[in-house]
């Protein structure tokens, strides 16, 4: 079992997701865990409509340790509402 396959069970990242590399950084005594969307289409959580994808940034959260290794998790995000479904969403 190669290491994106071994974090994507231990993760439970499931299609459309998937595990695009792992990074084991021994001096920094880390492991970076990259995750981006398949490329499948998308549906807004409000209205179920199918719509693209927007703000594509990664960020980084810590997850719990492997072994003496620090976790961390670097998603691609994909938002995934359609703006007009977002402005009904709003407070106020």
């Amino acid at each position: 079992m190669r290491d994106g396959e071994l974090y994507a069970k231990l993760l439970g990242i499931k299609a459309p997701w998937k595990v695009r590399n792992v990074d084991v950084r021994l001096k920094a005594g880390e492991v970076e865990v990259f995750s981006e969307h398949g490329g499948s289409k998308l549906v807004c959580p409000e209205c179920a409509a199918k719509c693209s994808g927007y703000d594509t940034r990664t960020r980084t959260w810590r997850h719990l340790d492997t072994m003496q290794f620090r976790t961390l998790l670097k998603p691609g995000f994909v938002h995934d509402r359609l703006l007009s479904c977002a402005a009904l969403a709003l407070p106020g």
